[in-house]
């Protein structure tokens, strides 16, 4: 299986997300995000850990964005009789990849999903906190990406 992805998009923001959500945006936001060089790896220069530095933790607004976002995955299968079949599908993956046995902490598979969102190119200008929430307010909405303006 090939796979890529794309376009990035969120869902809109509802105040009452559910106790399950709520407590996994609470964990997401404790983690800490810092602007480094931008590599092949980190191509915004945005990493994401469990650091103890004050500074720089992703906070509510940014996880919540987070557990609502999606990216389009474009993927390609071999099919039975050699053949190929693609297609487009919206695939949130930082719940993709959520280890729901972790009940503090936040699994490294979904650490790494989050560090690849903030890596798109959308968030290719942020050098900080405060950008990274300011460019999200121009993600478009999910349920919108078919309307033609």
């Amino acid at each position: 299986m090939k796979e890529s992805f794309g376009k990035l998009y969120c869902l809109p923001d509802i105040k009452n997300n559910g106790e399950w959500t709520n407590h996994l945006i609470k964990r997401i936001s404790k983690l800490r995000c810092s602007f480094e060089e931008e590599t092949e790896t980190l191509p915004n220069g945005i990493d994401v850990s469990y650091s103890y530095n004050p500074k720089n933790k992703l906070g509510e607004k940014i996880s919540n964005f987070l557990v609502r976002s999606y990216v389009i995955k474009y993927i390609t299968l071999l099919t039975t009789d050699g053949g190929t079949a693609s297609y487009l599908s919206p695939i949130n993956i930082v719940l993709d990849k959520i280890d729901r046995k972790y009940n503090s902490m936040i699994n490294k598979e979904a650490v790494e999903s989050i560090k690849w969102i903030l890596n798109h190119p959308h968030f290719n200008t942020c050098k900080s906190i405060q950008n990274i929430e300011e460019a999200i307010t121009t993600v478009n909405d999910l349920n919108l990406r078919f309307l033609k303006l």
